[in-house]
């Protein structure tokens, strides 16, 4: 995820933002929380950016790590709520013992709600207390769609940017559709997204019906994907014309082609000698 993401016109994000500027010079302890791939990473290194140790490392903290020697920087330690009674112990007691020279910023994040968890007996109160001084919230994407458009226009411009095509557009209809979209994956879901456009449509206008499966009406999604005829159908022949449309969607190109057919171009290769298409 890019730095755009904390580009805002949410008033509700942007005080989060305003916070973790606030407090980015000083040494406390901050917990992030938010959906999966709702952007707690990005947050957590902007931060550090904004930090008096933003010459020093930002590390990340990954499970079964051991925690030694002396540490600068920031130490950041995702899905918090994942680790064992034993790695919340150790992490509680290195963070007592490290001196304040030694001891790197911690800024923590997780996807559940941590004090729901010490109420169950289910995490650590001491270490909870520890990491939370600055509890900071990011909110999903679809609590900002204020920002879904932007995001969308710039994400795929800078896609387009990297694969030197021309970015897809997004007419008023398809916008609106992909407002009303969940977003269940959040920013990772749409940069997925936006990727996939720019590969499969560059320069394109992209219409609803070109939007995946799962931005579709509900009503679409139900029916069956293909019909069968009761005369019935020769699928040799059909499987060709299906190949033949998908290499002409994707001018020729035959990765993009495979891509479209959701296969891979090993495959499209073998399918393209045993129909002789080239």
């Amino acid at each position: 995820m890019n730095d755009k993401a904390l580009t805002t016109c949410s008033a509700k994000f942007q005080q989060q933002l305003n916070t973790s500027r606030m407090v980015a010079a000083s040494d406390a302890p901050i917990l992030i929380s938010g959906e999966s791939g709702s952007g707690r990473a990005t947050l957590a290194r902007d931060i550090h950016r904004h930090s008096r140790r933003r010459h020093q490392p930002f590390r990340m903290l990954e499970r079964g790590t051991t925690l030694e020697g002396d540490l600068d920087g920031t130490l950041f330690v995702p899905e918090v709520q994942l680790l064992g009674g034993d790695e919340q112990l150790a992490l509680r007691r290195w963070f007592d013992q490290a001196g304040e020279s030694q001891r790197p910023r911690l800024v923590a994040s997780a996807t559940e709600d941590l004090h729901l968890k010490v109420e169950a007996g289910e995490f650590s109160a001491d270490l909870y207390y520890r990491l939370a001084v600055v509890p900071l919230q990011v909110p999903a994407l679809r609590e900002r769609r204020e920002d879904l458009i932007p995001l969308l226009k710039g994400l795929t411009a800078r896609f387009a940017r990297q694969s030197q095509v021309a970015a897809p557009t997004f007419p008023l209809a398809t916008r609106n559709r992909l407002k009303g979209h969940a977003w269940p994956g959040n920013l990772r879901e749409l940069r997925n997204f936006c990727e996939r456009m720019v590969l499969i449509h560059p320069g394109e206008k992209v219409t609803p019906a070109m939007l995946p499966p799962e931005m579709q009406p509900a009503e679409k999604r139900q029916g069956p994907l293909f019909v069968l005829p009761s005369e019935g159908i020769d699928l040799t022949r059909l499987e060709a014309e299906v190949i033949r449309q998908a290499l002409e969607m994707a001018s020729g190109n035959r990765s993009r082609a495979a891509r479209l057919l959701g296969i891979s171009r090993d495959t499209l290769l073998y399918r393209l000698r045993k129909h002789a298409l080239g």
